[in-house]
């Protein structure tokens, strides 16, 4: 990968990071004088149990999407480049710092300040790149609502960071090893 390339990946993600971390300090730590769901009280391993059991439930809903809905109510272009672009082992690195700045902003701050169901919304309604495609937005909000039902459970950003790090993970790793068929 050329270093031009490297920079298109690396800047928005630091970026949303950053942005991630204001939104978190204002909401959150200004207010409350602490780090909610970013220094868990204690991690237990019950909380992994959680985490496995939101990423099949999470895993189910993509793959009955895929399996029921129409294809080209669900394809998107973007997600068919980023797969045949990137190895898998790049993905999953890449996808960690993803989860965790949109976890932080909306489960960490959004869901802690606002409730479930409207960060949820929130979680939504930015997939802009879904508004074409009104079925995705479903699923998104379906997993954003399993995501959130996790960290009510948990607690924990870092547990939610990890459940949908690994859920797009595997969804990449489905559409590149051609267990669903992702064709527009």
């Amino acid at each position: 990968m050329k270093t031009k390339e490297k920079v298109l990946i690396v800047v928005p993600v630091v970026v949303l990071l950053a942005i991630a971390g204001v939104i978190y300090w204002f909401l959150i730590y200004r207010k409350y004088g602490q780090c909610i769901g970013l220094l868990p009280e204690e991690l237990a391993i019950t909380d992994l149990g959680w985490c496995a059991l939101a990423l099949t439930c999470a895993l189910l809903v993509t793959f009955a999407f895929l399996k029921f809905v129409p294809m080209k109510l669900i394809y998107d272009p973007n997600v068919r480049i980023l797969a045949d672009s990137f190895s898998t082992k790049f993905l999953a690195i890449y996808f960690v710092p993803n989860a965790f700045y949109e976890e932080l902003i909306f489960r960490g701050a959004l869901q802690t300040v606002i409730g479930l169901i409207p960060a949820t919304l929130i979680f939504t309604l930015v997939h802009v790149s879904y508004y074409k495609r009104p079925v995705m937005l479903l699923e998104t909000f379906c997993q954003g609502l399993i995501l959130g039902l996790l960290f009510n459970v948990t607690g924990s950003v870092w547990i939610t960071t990890i459940a949908h790090a690994a859920l797009n993970t595997l969804q990449m790793w489905a559409i590149k090893a051609g267990v669903v068929e992702y064709r527009g």
